[in-house]
């Protein structure tokens, strides 16, 4: 996912491993490098978050089978 942080723009990526809202919330952490920079070390965040519902939709549609073409 995009970070954005001051005037650049990261790789980012959320792990959670636990699952479960705790009080404080739900425990994960963030990971953030520059792209095209395999030299940079990756940067470590823990955070506590809350989960939202932001959207839910539905729809039925054919499904067209993939011939392998």
């Amino acid at each position: 996912m995009p970070v954005r942080v001051g005037g650049a723009c990261y790789i980012g990526r959320l792990v959670d491993w636990f699952g479960d809202d705790g009080k404080d919330g739900l425990m994960a952490q963030m990971s953030r490098r520059l792209p095209r920079n395999d030299t940079d070390r990756e940067q470590t965040f823990s955070m506590n978050a809350v989960r939202t519902v932001t959207s839910v939709a539905t729809s039925i549609e054919k499904m067209t089978v993939n011939s392998g073409n």
